[in-house]
């Protein structure tokens, strides 16, 4: 039996979108039964096609398999630890390692030594690459050049890829009057579908429905992957898409997706420096940025974006009913929908004059936004603060019943594999800087990953002793007068509490995995 394994960079594959299915059609033309893949950055060390194809050999009977063959080496070593645990298993089972592209004879001293050699100048070119990257990001910050990832309706054109121009690149074709309309056409639609409409939710809405395109896959987690490809298997890209994602190409619109596409500078012919503050990864507030304007034509203009803003911000505080305060929000980024997983938020406050209270009314942000989850019914902060206190307090009295003591947490399946792997090497014979650097760099995630679990098993410590604590007696809630405190409570006690209709169906709680 021939094994094949296969590996592309997420830049190679962005580049061409065949890049995989190419290679993969390689092996299986060089006589591969079974191929197993990865499509990832180069510096990534969680790798599931490589793991699987080691657990996979492992698990084999001697003489079972013959040849593993890969096009080149840097495709098997983008991870050192990982490349030295598959020669090892290989090893073990008399396996031929056999690359298409250039020689590799790892069953020699010296080819063992090249194959080293040759693994740490690789892992010192991505080094430099990224360095390249870096650099050359910084030299188009000061130059005031555009970003190469143009948002959608532009493309990043000149020689130099020095300015933003319209991306004319056909998209859609319009049944009803044939009519063709190209990636900056849509553009001008979703700008003139917001003026039209008002709002976000509702031109978010309108385009959906004018292209009949609906999120119509839950938001639950989709099972692993395999990243296998069989004898019996066609080789194309649905082996490796995402199970349940929407395609992205511009037709599809969430209400977030273009709020943030409208507010962006670029659209109204201005170009972004520094979009990140200095030494941090997240992005500047609004107001905050600093726009270099009149950098190319725009779909709208600076005072059509002005106007945005002014819509957005005015919407923003124009609920059905009163503002939201910080009564409403004590439940807010806990609430899940129980049918298809998604976020429930806030869809309006109302105040009661007889009881003083502000009552907020959640409901799943899936079916706001598409229509298409089933579970329509809002439900009542009030409601909602009934079932979960109640909830909380029998979970007090299950816990009272047997005790706080030590809580017990698993170790992760990462983290005994990474033990593994730190035994394999260490069971390698004879003096290797390459495998020495593996092992230091294995013990130093052990370490964190160590840390990490001590850090998780106090806070599953502190989650039950708080809710046996503050809600053995049913009263202690009402007695808290800050909201802000009884929101810190809340949190610290629960993660995430799922609603189906009216009732609260269940509740998972911190010390709980």
């Amino acid at each position: 039996m021939k094994l094949g394994y296969g590996r592309v960079s997420s830049e190679e594959q962005a580049i061409d979108n065949r890049a995989l299915e190419k290679q993969l059609m390689r092996l299986r033309s060089a006589g591969a039964n079974k191929i197993f893949y990865d499509v990832g950055k180069r510096t990534n060390d969680k790798r599931k096609g490589i793991n699987q194809l080691i657990k996979y050999i492992e698990s084999s009977n001697p003489g079972q398999i013959q040849t593993l063959i890969f096009t080149r080496l840097d495709r098997i070593s983008a991870s050192i630890v990982l490349f030295y645990q598959l020669v090892e298993v290989c090893k073990a089972k008399k396996i031929k390692l056999e690359a298409l592209d250039d020689a590799i004879d790892l069953d020699s001293v010296g080819g063992e030594f090249s194959a080293d050699v040759r693994v740490l100048i690789a892992k010192h070119e991505v080094k430099m690459l990224s360095l390249r990257v870096r650099k050359d990001l910084e030299t188009r910050k000061k130059n005031k050049k555009p970003s190469y990832r143009p948002p959608f309706g532009f493309k990043v054109g000149g020689d130099n890829y020095d300015h933003y121009e319209f991306d004319t690149t056909p998209l859609v074709c319009l049944l009803d009057d044939l009519r063709e309309l190209t990636a900056v056409d849509v553009a001008k639609m979703r700008v003139e579908a917001f003026f039209e409409c008002g709002s976000i939710r509702s031109a978010t809405k309108k385009m959906n429905g004018l292209f009949g395109v609906w999120r119509i896959q839950p938001r639950n987690a989709q099972p692993d992957r395999v990243n296998i490809v069989n004898e019996e298997d066609d080789i194309n890209s649905r082996l490796w898409s995402k199970t349940g994602s929407v395609t992205s190409n511009g037709l599809f619109l969430s209400s977030s997706g273009l709020s943030a596409w409208l507010t962006n500078p670029v659209i109204a012919g201005g170009t972004v420096i520094d979009k990140t503050a200095p030494g941090k990864k997240y992005s500047k507030p609004r107001h905050e940025l600093n726009i270099h304007w009149g950098t190319h034509e725009g779909i709208i203009s600076i005072e059509q974006r002005d106007k945005i803003l002014s819509i957005l911000a005015k919407n923003k505080h124009n609920r059905w009913a009163t503002d939201d305060t910080a009564e409403s929000k004590i439940f807010s980024g806990l609430v899940y929908c129980a049918h298809c997983g998604s976020k429930m938020t806030i869809n309006g406050t109302q105040y009661l004059k007889k009881s003083q209270k502000n009552i907020s009314y959640f409901q799943c942000l899936y079916y706001r936004n598409n229509g298409t989850c089933a579970n329509k019914t809002m439900i009542s902060s009030v409601e909602l603060e009934k079932e979960v206190i109640k909830m909380l307090t029998v979970e007090a009295e299950r816990l009272s019943i047997i005790g706080i003591g030590v809580v017990k947490v698993e170790e992760p399946l990462e983290l005994i594999t990474l033990k593994q792997q730190l035994a394999q090497l260490e069971r390698i014979p004879g003096k290797n800087i390459s495998i020495e650097k593996a092992i230091a760099q294995i013990k130093e995630d052990i370490l964190l990953k160590i840390a990490s679990l001590a850090n998780i098993q106090t806070e599953w410590t502190i989650s039950r002793d708080r809710i046996i604590k503050a809600f053995a007696n049913p009263e202690f809630w009402n007695s808290i007068d800050s909201y802000t405190d009884k929101k810190r409570l809340l949190s610290e006690c629960v993660r995430e509490i799922k609603v189906d209709g009216m009732r609260v169906s269940n509740i998972k709680y911190r010390h709980q995995t």
